[in-house]
């Protein structure tokens, strides 16, 4: 073998030497308990959702993913779980809403005189953690933003489940953060078009604001109840 091919193989092989070293060294970088000790813990917060507008299992599925989604990202795991409609939760402990477990309820066509026209969603802060805080949302306006009339100006190619999942953090939000609207991010009020293209893009969210806050919330709220009731 020449001198020149020598070569070649010796820096092939030390380049691919040096990617293994690299990579090796990433990963040990990212595993680092310094690190992993720097990350903050998630905040579990319990809701208990009433669906009351018969919103597909599916579709509604995939709302609770996004709203999951959203507070995953300023640190709050959230635990959905599903309210029998027909009364029999209310013999059953195991129903039974706990001190500062949130309870939200979608609602069809008869809706309550604060949900009327346009209004997608309605929440009763609690001042401090107990049974009874609370949210609406109507499911007639969550329907009516994504399927706009035909003289709207800008194409909406946004889902229902997508609106509902913004709807959803955007009223649980409330529940921590109390009344109040921002002036961008989903805590915004009215969405405009380029608000709902975010919600497509799963691009609308907390701001970092309101994500501190959130989070402070998040830890008072669990710090006076006990352990989530279970997931689904």
């Amino acid at each position: 073998m020449d001198k020149i091919a020598q070569s070649r193989l010796w820096l092939a092989t030390y380049g691919q030497a040096s990617v293994v070293a690299a990579a090796a060294a990433i990963m040990l970088t990212f595993s680092s308990p310094t690190l992993l000790a720097a990350a903050k813990p998630h905040v579990p917060v319990t809701i208990w959702i009433a669906n009351y507008a018969k919103v597909p299992r599916r579709e509604l599925s995939w709302a609770e993913r996004i709203a999951g989604s959203i507070f995953h990202d300023v640190e709050i795991e959230t635990t959905w779980l599903d309210l029998p409609l027909e009364g029999m939760h209310l013999a059953d402990p195991k129903y039974d809403i706990r001190q500062g477990e949130f309870f939200l309820r979608i609602l069809g066509e008869t809706a309550p005189r604060l949900l009327r026209g346009e209004t997608v969603g309605y929440a009763l802060p609690c001042a401090v953690p107990k049974i009874g805080c609370g949210a609406y949302i109507s499911y007639p306006a969550v329907e009516a933003l994504a399927y706009p009339s035909v003289d709207t100006l800008a194409a909406r190619e946004v889902s229902k489940s997508e609106i509902l999942g913004a709807a959803i953090a955007h009223e649980i939000g409330h529940l921590l953060l109390g009344g109040g609207h921002s002036s961008t991010g989903i805590m915004k009020s009215p969405w405009n078009e380029l608000d709902l293209r975010g919600v497509a893009c799963h691009q609308l969210n907390f701001t970092p604001g309101e994500a501190k806050h959130l989070y402070a919330a998040a830890q008072r709220l669990r710090a006076s109840i006990g352990s989530p009731s279970g997931k689904r």
